[in-house]
């Protein structure tokens, strides 16, 4: 009978220890819903956590995750944490918590990971319940992490670099990783092997021709991995205005001559107006000349303006040469006296004087002889003409050439002889006498003979030299 009634003591003993262990158990009720458990390493999963005080009465609940499940007791986990630590419930009322896990930046990707919450009561540390969650651990999509120092402005023509760092996103080695760089300006592209907490950087050098035209414009870095896009990054900049005019002004002197180079090019990328001005005198502008003509001449000079599209060059080539003014004068007067040596060079005239005698009455008698000689081209219609003047008188003695006409002037005779044709090498030789009409005291000079002719149908005169009669009387003073 005792050891009945002590298994049945035993019995009742058992089913009052389950009976509160259910009791306790159904106390807390605890369900989830996944807000978002499937994430990369460095993304925070979420989990939205329902809790009910399943008793009879009002109950303080104390909330928390499982501190040995994160930092630093785990390698996935950084940081759990829940919006409500302390909640306090009436009976049968339930309450909304949020349980937020941190994940490493370098947790290894494609694992699932298990922990979970705790909720029980803060004056009953038996009563209590739990309830499991797991997060996925995934591969991200973008696996390498992309920055770059490319500027957002660039001044076209002028060359420049920048850098470009890769980064991987997980605690993984990422093999034969392929690289592209493009934009409108550049392409480049490799393989490379990432390492977890090893950056890449690659350093590229743009420079963008002078005349690219002002605007937005985009740089584009992909990653693909195994075929797939795995990073991205798009670097919109600006190629802003540069007006760049490149300016090359030269001057080159010479003998009456002077040469003036205006180069004008435009690097930038705009298009620019270019005025270009020469200062040039009065004079200067005469015999002034250029390759492009001139938009403006005034007092002042020359000035040329156009418009320069980028890329295009302009050279203006101006001159001021006098060269041709004074070679063409040079040649005009070593052509006239050349004319002038031609049409007088032919003859040959000399006159001489002979004293004769002198008579008892102090008169003087003289002879005068005139040399012709054709040096030149054969010559007609030749005439010889001289004047005796006044105070003499002819005698009417000649030599072999009669005289074809004398005749009376104001200051004398004057005397003509037709010498008609003269070949080259022909020489005349005329001679008459005169005979002063007075006694003559003091120094006197006869004037010239002169010959006449024609030539290239001009008529020429070529005189001859002077002759200079001194009397005997002075002669004896000397």
């Amino acid at each position: 009978m005792r050891i009945l009634t002590k298994r049945v003591v035993f019995l009742i003993l058992a089913v009052f220890l389950l009976s509160i262990a259910y009791a306790s158990a159904e106390s807390i009720i605890i369900s989830h819903e996944d807000l978002r458990s499937r994430v990369s390493p460095g993304e925070t999963a979420e989990f939205l956590f329902t809790i009910k005080n399943n008793m009879n009465s009002e109950a303080t609940l104390l909330i928390g995750p499982n501190e040995l499940d994160a930092h630093p007791f785990s390698t996935v986990i950084e940081k759990a944490e829940v919006d409500k630590a302390t909640v306090v419930l009436k009976a049968k009322e339930s309450v909304k918590v949020k349980l937020t896990l941190k994940i490493f930046e370098d947790a290894v990707p494609n694992i699932n990971y298990k922990t979970f919450i705790i909720a029980k009561s803060a004056t009953d540390p038996d009563i209590r319940a739990r309830d499991d969650v797991t997060v996925s651990v995934l591969m991200p999509d973008d696996l390498v992490g992309i920055t770059t120092t490319f500027p957002d402005k660039i001044i076209a023509g002028k060359d420049d670099s920048f850098n470009i760092t890769f980064t991987s996103r997980v605690n993984k080695i990422l093999k034969d990783v392929e690289l592209s760089i493009s934009s409108e300006f550049m392409q480049d592209s490799s393989k490379e092997n990432i390492y977890y907490g090893v950056p890449i950087t690659k350093q590229l050098e743009y420079g963008l021709d002078s005349s690219t035209k002002p605007g937005k414009y985009k740089l584009s870095v992909k990653v693909f991995y195994n075929g797939m896009l795995r990073g991205s990054l798009t670097k919109e900049f600006e190629v802003i205005k540069n007006p760049d005019i490149m300016e090359n002004n030269q001057i080159e002197k010479g003998f009456l001559f002077k040469r003036y180079i205006f180069e004008r090019e435009n690097k930038g990328n705009i298009e620019l107006e270019e005025k270009v001005f020469l200062p040039l005198g009065f004079f200067e502008r005469i015999f002034a000349t250029s390759n492009i003509k001139p938009n403006e001449k005034n007092d002042a000079g020359y000035e040329w303006t156009f418009a320069l599209k980028p890329g295009e060059k302009r050279d203006i080539d101006a001159k001021t040469d006098y060269r041709t003014v004074f070679y063409g004068t040079i040649i005009i007067l070593l052509f006239a006296f050349g004319l002038w040596y031609y049409l007088h060079k032919t003859i040959l005239i000399k006159k001489y004087l002979f004293h004769v005698k002198d008579s008892d009455s102090g008169t003087s008698e003289l002879k005068i002889m005139i040399k012709i000689k054709n040096k030149g081209d054969p010559l007609r219609i030749v005439r010889a003409v001289d004047i005796v003047p006044g105070f003499f008188k002819l005698l009417g003695e000649y030599g072999t050439l009669k005289p074809a006409q004398t005749e009376n002037t104001y200051n004398g005779t004057r005397i003509t002889w037709d010498v008609h044709n003269l070949e080259m090498g022909d020489e005349r030789l005329i001679s008459y006498k005169i005979e002063s009409k007075t006694a003559i005291h003091a120094t006197s000079t006869l004037p010239p003979a002169a010959v006449i002719y024609k030539k290239l149908s001009k008529r020429i005169t070529k005189t001859s030299n002077r002759v200079v009669f001194v009397p005997k009387s002075l002669k004896k003073q000397k």
